[in-house]
C-alpha cells in the first residue's frame, strides 16, 4: 500500500484526501478549508503544509484538481494524423487556438472519438495559464509533497466513475459546489463536452437554474465533433437537495436520473464517511484522483504527464533483432525470386514446343489471327469508364445544384461508338444550360433528352436527361499488334520468336 494525497485547488475552499493506494483505494481522511478569495497564496502554503506535517504526509505522492476556471479548453481539428504525431500538431496549433500561449506553458490533449479513416481529427486540448502555474508551483515547493499529477476537476470526476461510464452511451455528469456546478457529457470515459456555471446565491433558484443549464448541454451535446444524444443523467451526491434535483430532471425533462453518492466508487474509513455524511457530491473531484496511471492515459488530461511524441528506441538487441528478420526475409524473397525463374524457364520451353506445333498448322494459326481480330475489335471498345465519370464529374455543377438519380453506360455496334446517358434533377434551368456548355467543351457530342418541372422537391425543381457520345478514336486506343505469315511460301512454318528477349511478340494459346 502506498500513502497518498489529493489536493483539489478550488477558488474559495480547498479539499484534502488521504488514502492507501494499492488494489484497492481506502480514504482515512476527508477535510476541507476555507481559503477566500484564495489570493492569499502564502497563508495556503501553511495550510497545506501544516495538514501535511500533522499526518506524516512529507514526501508523499501528491494529486492537484484545478477548477475549471483555471484552465482554457478548446476543441481543436487537426488532420488525419497517427497518434504519436498529435502531440507536436496540438502544440503546434495551439496558438491560433488559445489567447494566450507561451514557450513552456504546459499542454494537454485527449482525443475524440473519430468516425471514419483519414477524416479529420478533433482532439479536446486544455492549457495552465503561467500565473496559476506559477502560484501551484510556489505553493508546493514548502510542502515536501511529490506532485504527481495535476488535472482538471472534470477529468477527476471522469476518473472517479470510470467504471461506470463504459457503456458506449453518453451520461451527463453533474457536480455541485457551494457557488458553481460542473455539467460533463461523456462517452465511454471520453469527455464530449464541459461546462462550468455559476449558481445563484439563493439557495431557492438554483435548481431551477441548473435545470435550465441541463437542458441547453443537452441540446448541445449532438452538435459536438464527437457528440450524441444523452441517454442519463448522474447527479453526484445523495444529498436531499441532490436527490430533489434528480427527481426534477426526470420530471421536466423525460431524462433518467439518479443521485449517486461517493460512496459508491471508494471506500471509506469512519473519519472520512463521517466528513460526508450528508454527500453533497464537493468531494467527487478529489477522490478521483486519487487512483490515476503512472502513465499518460487516453482519457485524461493531466498537466504533470502531458501527452508526449514517444522517444526513439535505442536499444541495440533490438538493432540486431531487426537486422536478423531483415536477413531471413530477404533470403525468403531470394529463394522465392530463384524459384519463379526456374518455373518460367520450364513454362517458356513448353509455349515454345507449343508454339512450334501451332506454326506448321496453317489453319489453326489462321483461326488464331481470327481471335487475335476479335480481341483487337474488343479493345476498342474497350472503354476505362472511372476516367469518363471523373471528366464528367469534373465539369459536373456542385451538390447543391443537381443531383444525377441514374447513369447508364453502353458501346454502339461499331468499335468506335459509345454513349453515356445521366438523368437526374437541378435547382434552376440555368445549372442545366451550363452543365451543357462545360461538357460540350470536351469530346462529348450532347443530346438534350426530356426535361420538366419536378413537384415534389423544393431544393431541385427540375429534371433533366444527357446523353453523351463519345468517338472511341479521341481517346487514342492503343492498335493490337497482329501476327502475319509470308505471303509466298503457305507450306513454310513461321520463325519462332525467341521468348526470352524482352522485346519479342508472341501470339497467346
Amino acid at each position: 500500500m502506498t500513502r497518498s494525497i489529493a489536493i483539489h485547488w478550488d477558488q474559495d475552499v480547498i479539499r484534502i484526501a488521504t488514502a492507501d493506494v494499492g488494489d484497492r483505494v481506502r480514504v482515512d481522511d476527508l477535510v476541507a478549508f476555507p481559503i477566500g478569495d484564495g489570493s492569499d497564496v502564502p497563508a495556503i502554503s501553511e495550510i497545506i503544509s501544516n495538514y501535511v506535517a500533522k499526518h506524516g504526509l512529507a514526501r508523499a505522492d501528491a494529486s492537484v484538481v484545478i477548477g475549471r476556471g483555471q484552465i482554457e479548453l478548446r476543441v481543436i481539428e487537426l488532420p488525419a494524423a497517427p497518434d504519436d504525431e498529435l502531440p507536436d500538431l496540438v502544440r503546434y496549433q495551439a496558438k491560433s487556438h488559445f489567447s494566450t500561449i507561451a514557450d513552456g506553458q504546459p499542454i494537454d490533449f485527449i482525443r475524440l472519438a473519430n468516425g471514419k479513416e483519414d477524416s479529420p481529427v478533433h482532439v479536446l486540448a486544455a492549457t495552465l495559464s503561467s500565473a496559476e502555474l506559477k502560484k501551484i508551483q510556489t505553493v508546493f515547493e514548502s510542502t515536501k509533497l511529490r506532485v504527481r499529477h495535476v488535472l482538471p476537476r472534470p477529468f477527476a470526476l471522469v476518473n472517479l466513475l470510470r467504471n461506470e461510464l463504459t457503456a458506449p452511451k453518453y451520461h451527463l455528469l453533474v457536480n455541485r459546489f457551494e457557488t458553481e456546478a460542473d455539467l460533463t457529457v461523456t462517452y465511454r470515459n471520453r469527455i464530449v463536452l464541459t461546462r462550468t456555471l455559476r449558481l445563484p446565491h439563493d439557495k431557492a433558484e438554483q435548481a431551477t437554474a441548473l435545470i435550465l443549464e441541463i437542458r441547453r448541454t443537452v441540446a448541445a451535446s449532438p452538435n459536438q465533433p464527437s457528440g450524441g444524444q444523452v441517454s442519463k443523467v448522474i447527479v453526484l451526491g445523495s444529498g436531499v437537495a441532490n436527490q430533489a434535483l434528480a427527481n426534477l430532471i426526470d420530471e421536466q425533462l423525460k431524462l433518467p436520473a439518479e443521485a449517486r453518492s461517493v460512496e459508491n466508487f471508494v471506500s471509506l474509513g469512519s473519519s472520512a464517511a463521517k466528513a460526508i455524511s450528508d454527500d453533497n457530491g464537493s468531494f467527487a473531484p478529489v477522490l478521483g484522483s486519487l487512483n490515476l496511471p503512472s502513465e499518460p492515459s487516453e482519457h485524461l488530461i493531466d498537466f504533470a504527464i502531458p501527452h508526449r511524441r514517444p522517444e526513439p528506441v535505442t536499444d541495440p538487441r533490438r538493432m540486431y533483432r531487426l537486422a536478423g528478420i531483415a536477413a531471413a526475409v530477404t533470403t525468403f524473397l531470394l529463394a522465392i525470386v530463384l524459384y519463379m525463374i526456374f518455373s518460367r524457364r520450364s513454362e517458356i520451353q513448353r509455349l515454345t514446343s507449343e508454339l512450334v506445333i501451332l506454326s506448321l498448322d496453317s489453319d489453326s494459326r489462321d483461326l488464331l489471327i481470327g481471335k487475335i481480330e476479335t480481341l483487337d475489335t474488343w479493345k476498342r471498345g474497350d472503354i476505362n469508364w472511372l476516367d469518363e465519370l471523373y471528366e464528367i464529374s469534373d465539369r459536373f455543377p456542385l451538390p447543391d445544384e443537381a443531383i444525377v438519380n441514374r447513369l447508364s453506360t453502353s458501346v454502339g455496334a461499331a468499335a468506335d461508338e459509345a454513349g453515356i446517358n445521366i438523368s437526374g434533377l437541378i435547382s434552376e434551368p440555368r445549372v442545366e444550360n451550363d452543365m451543357v456548355d462545360k461538357l460540350r467543351e470536351g469530346p462529348y457530342n450532347v443530346a438534350q433528352g426530356k426535361t420538366g418541372p419536378v413537384n415534389d422537391n423544393k431544393i431541385f425543381k427540375r429534371s433533366f436527361d444527357l446523353h453523351l457520345g463519345l468517338r472511341l478514336s479521341q481517346r487514342n486506343v492503343d492498335q493490337l499488334l497482329r501476327v502475319t505469315a509470308p505471303a509466298n511460301d503457305e507450306k513454310r512454318p513461321a520463325a519462332i520468336p525467341n521468348l526470352t528477349e524482352p522485346n519479342s511478340t508472341s501470339a497467346p494459346k
